[in-house]
């Protein structure tokens, strides 16, 4: 998932008329939307948030099935990875991301389906205890984003308030965003720009939600203690962006995540308050150009 480090990195001019007008409307739009958070968290907070005494299912698969997942998808993974750089060499950067990315997502997909097949009991019966129809689905979405992007929003200016103050005491750091972000950023007028924002705000979410929800978190929810479950599940989340200034970010991202699965019972939820997520970047990116 691409970080949100996309403000804290803005270096402020000393005359505010140098600000380049993007920057203005990005800064503008992430306060509305902060303000407007406000209000969900405030409600949230008030009626609806219990911890994680939620409706989640474990899932109840062996050790050996769970197993079996990860050396499925480590084998079809790697197994591209070796197709990419054996058979792609002439392809541009750009098209060898777009490409791995793509077949990333498609090897965890498959991989979640051959399991899915194979363990017991079920995977995708016991994955959302909530029948829910598309448009339902999309407004508590929605209203979970929300209701998470304040409290989201002060991790990352958290962050880039300990970043500010290591570089005042001349602490070597400097934040790196993700090579997605990156490849995104310099790809904007070309032709794999419309792929790389389908990966960005569909695919991923899409593939993320049903690994870390409800792959990794459900199958430790059922071995110890919700909260660990939560815990471990989220910082694999946060490490696996290999993003150390979003680390902690990421990982109350999957936490926030985690809270509007269980508070409603359906992955479709966590999908689209993290495509609502990614697509908050993509906007920040998109204004900044």
């Amino acid at each position: 998932m691409p970080g949100m480090n996309l403000l804290a990195d803005a270096t402020i001019p000393a005359d505010v008329t140098e600000i380049a007008p993007g920057l203005m409307v990005a800064a503008a739009w992430t306060v509305a939307l902060f303000v407007v958070g406000l209000f969900f968290c405030a409600r949230a907070l008030r009626n609806d948030w219990s911890g994680l005494r939620g409706i989640v299912q474990p899932w109840d698969a062996t050790v050996a099935d769970f197993g079996l997942f990860v050396v499925l998808f480590l084998f079809l993974y790697l197994g591209c990875s070796v197709l990419i750089g054996d058979f792609l060499p002439e392809f541009s950067d750009t098209a060898r991301a777009a490409i791995s990315g793509g077949l990333t997502q498609g090897c965890f997909l498959l991989t979640l389906g051959l399991t899915a097949r194979i363990a017991r009991p079920n995977f995708w019966h016991s994955l959302n205890v909530v029948p829910m129809r598309f448009f339902e689905a999309l407004r508590l979405g929605v209203v979970k984003f929300l209701a998470c992007f304040p409290l989201l929003s002060l991790t990352f200016w958290g962050m880039g308030l300990i970043v500010f103050v290591w570089g005042v005491f001349d602490i070597p750091y400097k934040p790196t965003e993700q090579d997605f972000v990156i490849l995104i950023s310099k790809n904007m007028g070309s032709s794999f720009f419309p792929l790389f924002v389908a990966l960005t705000v569909v695919v991923a979410p899409i593939t993320e939600e049903l690994l870390f929800r409800g792959v990794i978190y459900r199958f430790l929810k059922g071995r110890m203690r919700p909260l660990w479950a939560l815990v471990l599940a989220n910082i694999l989340f946060g490490l696996i962006h290999v993003d150390l200034f979003a680390f902690l970010p990421l990982c109350a991202a999957g936490m926030f995540f985690t809270w509007a699965y269980e508070r409603t019972g359906n992955i479709a939820v966590p999908i689209v308050c993290h495509a609502l997520l990614n697509a908050n970047t993509l906007l920040l990116l998109l204004l900044q150009a």
